[in-house]
């Protein structure tokens, strides 16, 4: 059950869904979307054996003001567990400029899909940064600047623990209209998808991610009873069953 749940500011999260075994919640904020200048903190830990997918309500607009604007997320998985991070599209108009961090520090048996997608206006800049770290130790730094000279629409997809075979990705990315580049991480797979739309990109990003799902092994020892919850100035919701215990704080 669901023990608590708290809004402040404009931060806002779901109730608890499930999917296939899972906990999934979608985040989301008031207003129109980032301005200039605001500043976003997320905090997540998935307990061991625990499930988790976050998702959005809808795209991020990045809009434009007096600074920059930023959002650090952090994140923590732990022995068996398994955090999907599945983002709505970022969409920067005239005068936007963010900064997006995400670091995760995991578990050497736990398992990741992450990804983000990005789509820049004229006169707008986001900089996407990711870490992963695995038992401690780097297992992905990836840096990138979206700016006016690049592609209409930039995506990522990064898989942790079993991921499918390269040859699987290469055959599906050559019956799309997109770009993609794939890389062999010691712990998974990379892959950058470059589109002349946000559709497209998102299209391919869907099935890679489904693909990585299905190779994923289910982690050892994990159960299909997961948690949600958290604490601090955002939403916080909190559910616990039999130990297996994930956790979201936003402010």
């Amino acid at each position: 059950m669901i023990e608590r749940i708290r809004y402040d500011g404009v931060a806002r999260c779901s109730r608890t869904f499930r999917r296939d075994g899972a906990a999934l919640v979608m985040l989301s904020t008031l207003g129109p979307g980032i301005v200039r200048g605001d500043s976003l903190e997320v905090f997540g830990t998935v307990g061991p054996g625990a499930h988790l997918i976050v998702t959005e309500q809808a795209a991020t607009r990045v809009l434009g003001g007096g600074a920059s604007s930023r959002v650090d997320a952090v994140w923590t998985v732990a022995s068996g567990a398994t955090l999907e991070l599945c983002p709505e599209p970022i969409i920067a108009h005239l005068g936007g400029d963010a900064m997006i961090s995400t670091t995760i520090d995991c578990a050497p048996d736990a398992a990741l899909i992450v990804r983000d997608l990005a789509s820049v206006s004229n006169g707008a800049r986001v900089r996407l940064r990711t870490l992963i770290r695995v038992a401690g130790r780097d297992a992905l730094y990836d840096s990138i600047e979206i700016a006016t000279d690049a592609p209409p629409a930039i995506g990522t997809v990064v898989g942790i623990g079993r991921t499918p075979e390269v040859e699987l990705l290469d055959a599906l990315a050559a019956a799309s209209h997109v770009r993609v580049g794939v890389g062999v991480l010691s712990a998974g797979l990379f892959v950058r998808v470059l589109g002349p739309a946000v559709w497209p990109v998102r299209e391919l990003q869907d099935a890679i991610c489904a693909m990585i799902a299905t190779h994923r092994e289910k982690p050892a020892g994990g159960s299909d009873r997961v948690g949600h919850g958290g604490s601090a100035n955002g939403p916080s919701a909190s559910r616990d069953a039999t130990g297996v215990r994930a956790s979201l704080s936003l402010r």
